[in-house]
């Protein structure tokens, strides 16, 4: 576009019959504005495009410094507005007529939505402490959700009903997620996620123990149950959920695993506190024969049942029982590492 020359822009100014200043530009292509000061000082200006149809509108309130300006399409539709009030308070209105106010003071930010008829939609804040948040609201008026972030960063999300959570993000950049009722109280459910995009869920089964679900990015997992006491039993499962593995520790020192094989053969140990331990291996017929040993890994006979644990007709019994087990359980679940332990150390004896 060729800049116009001073030819194309000429500017008139007269005093109209009440008093006030009026001054009229004329540009290029037959534009032009209209900027008006009256007695008191108060500012009116309008644009006008060539077909005298005016798209730009602003005035400023002497009196209070209030100041204003909205838009317009070329055929004279108004697309927004801007409204500075006197105390501060920025209005910005859409084409639609739904608007939104915002307050400023000592460096925090609060914006509230509304319809073109008035009504409340949502609200959201930014303060100085670095904390922000946002609420959503339904027609009636009633909370929707809301979103809250404290100034370390803590997320809370509260739902329509109440209740919430709370996700932290720790220095390990691994992040928490803790969830209550609309009372506060703990529902006994928490998830995380890892920054090796490792997951799990945890919840209390209200029995006095808690089983954890911990989900690896190669689609295998982890279900572990523990109780308060330090007994622990976890189950390792593949891709399309065949268990592979299991280990249990015993609060009183026993502790063992088993691990199956494709051709439904296994090799399990039992390993007692003082470090000995049974070895039991089925072959894929069927036929099982078992071994104890000492604690250096010595072969020793022994006329005693089996470290405490299953049994191997109960790790048979286990096999078939798992065999339906499907992802969707463990959709709620987490980890051995959750409880601060290493899921493998649970099947210490099989590296004997």
């Amino acid at each position: 576009m060729p800049i116009p020359s001073f030819a194309d822009i000429h500017t008139r100014s007269h005093v109209n019959p009440n008093g006030a200043q009026v001054t009229t530009t004329h540009g290029a292509n037959g534009t032009y504005s209209v900027t008006t000061v009256d007695a008191a000082g108060n500012i009116e200006s309008g644009d006008f495009n060539a077909n005298r149809v005016l798209t730009f509108f602003a005035w400023r309130n002497a009196d209070d410094g209030s100041r204003g300006s909205a838009n317009f399409n070329s055929q004279g539709g108004f697309v927004s507005a801007y409204i500075w009030e006197a105390d501060g308070k920025l209005i910005q209105i859409a084409a639609n007529g739904s608007y939104d106010e915002t307050v400023e003071s000592g460096g925090n930010s609060m914006t509230r939505y509304y319809t073109s008829a008035g009504k409340l939609t949502g609200e959201s804040w930014d303060n100085a402490d670095g904390s922000k948040g946002r609420k959503e609201f339904n027609a009636d008026g009633s909370l929707k959700a809301a979103y809250e972030w404290g100034a370390d960063g803590t997320l809370k999300q509260t739902a329509a009903d109440g209740s919430y959570d709370l996700t932290q993000t720790r220095s390990d950049g691994r992040t928490d997620t803790y969830y209550f009722d609309a009372s506060g109280a703990s529902t006994g459910q928490a998830s995380w996620t890892n920054p090796d995009g490792t997951y799990g869920r945890s919840f209390d089964n209200g029995d006095g123990t808690r089983t954890y679900y911990e989900f690896e990015g190669n689609g295998r997992y982890t279900r572990l149950v523990a109780d308060w006491y330090g007994n622990n039993d976890v189950e390792y499962y593949t891709a399309d959920n065949q268990l592979y593995k299991t280990g249990y520790t015993r609060a009183d020192g026993h502790r063992g695993g088993t691990h199956y094989n494709p051709d439904g053969s296994y090799t399990r140990y039992d390993t007692n506190p003082d470090g000995s331990y049974l070895q039991t291996d089925r072959d894929a017929n069927g036929s099982v024969t078992q071994q104890w040993y000492t604690a250096d890994n010595q072969p020793i006979e022994r006329d005693q049942p089996p470290a405490a644990g299953n049994t191997a007709a109960q790790a048979d019994a286990l096999v078939a029982a798992m065999a339906g087990f499907s992802a969707g359980d463990g959709a709620a679940g987490a980890s051995a590492a959750a409880q601060g332990a290493d899921a493998e150390l649970l099947l210490a004896g099989s590296a004997a």
